[in-house]
């Protein structure tokens, strides 16, 4: 057989294995996002009370709502790498016109859609123990929000992020979730279960859901193990909660703007609280 037949025949050859190994992976990724949860009813309503909805607005900031999908709630282009995805927050108020007050404490507690598909990219994790209040609130918030009209374009997972999907760098929300396992209810009149509550609301985002910070450990720009707030006297915590900036003056990056948009709409009391659970978690932890 003559070189240049070989070589065509190979080359064929390794462009069908190419083409069904990118396919497989493209099915398979799309099994797992095409994957349905069942989720527990929930009970829930939305309030026109204004004192609710002011309420509402705020915890949308410290949740960080208004950070994800923009300060009107419509929703943006948060994020696009080529061939991995692109990332767009949806438009609540547009989905207010057709998501019940269940839909939308479904896709925020149990990051869950409405044809059972997990949200991508919704912390939910972090919210599953909100109190019915705070999230009846925050709906009643995306209630009150005109939508604007602006068309953006709809998220994808490419080649690339399916093959993430695959290796279980990026699971899909709702797949990390326990749906049945029962809600934490806090006690607000103790300081460190109200400190809790509201860390892993504002802090697990970034930190991990039980605060140890990056899962490849501490580096240059990574959110550290939270056990560090003890080296902070509570005036420099609420200044760096307030501010973002830390002991010693460093740039820490993405926390100067989370803390200039989300923490500063904490109120004293619930800083101090935070910084008190905090300091308890890491003096158990250096036991």
């Amino acid at each position: 057989m003559k070189p240049l037949k070989i070589a065509a025949i190979t080359a064929a050859a390794l462009g069908g294995l190419a083409l069904a190994s990118y396919a497989a992976v493209w099915l398979l990724g799309e099994r797992i996002i095409a994957r349905k949860y069942s989720v527990p009813a929930i009970s829930i309503t939305h309030s026109t009370d204004a004192a609710v909805i002011d309420h509402g607005r705020r915890m949308s900031e410290v949740a960080g709502c208004r950070g994800c999908h923009s300060a009107d709630l419509n929703g943006k282009l948060f994020g696009e790498a080529r061939f991995v995805y692109r990332m767009t927050t949806a438009n609540l108020p547009r989905l207010a016109a057709t998501y019940s007050d269940e839909d939308f404490a479904r896709s925020i507690r149990h990051g869950v859609k409405p044809n059972g598909r997990s949200v991508i990219g919704m912390p939910s994790p972090a919210f599953y123990d909100m109190r019915h209040e705070d999230l009846s609130a925050i709906i009643s918030y995306i209630r009150t929000m005109p939508d604007k009209g602006e068309r953006l374009p709809r998220s994808e997972t490419w080649i690339l992020g399916r093959i993430e999907f695959l290796q279980g760098l990026y699971p899909p929300e709702a797949s990390t979730i326990d749906h049945n396992a029962p809600q934490r209810i806090y006690d607000f009149s103790n300081q460190l279960e109200l400190g809790e509550y509201l860390a892993r609301i504002a802090c697990s985002e970034c930190h991990g859901i039980n605060f140890e910070g990056a899962p490849e450990g501490p580096g240059p720009g990574l959110p550290p193990d939270l056990t560090i707030a003890a080296a902070y006297p509570s005036d420099a915590f609420a200044h760096l909660l307030r501010t973002g900036e830390p002991l010693g003056g460093r740039d820490l990056e993405l926390m100067d703007d989370v803390a200039r948009d989300r923490f500063v709409h904490f109120t004293d009391e619930e800083v101090e609280a935070i910084h008190a659970f905090l300091v308890d978690r890491a003096m158990k932890a250096a036991q």
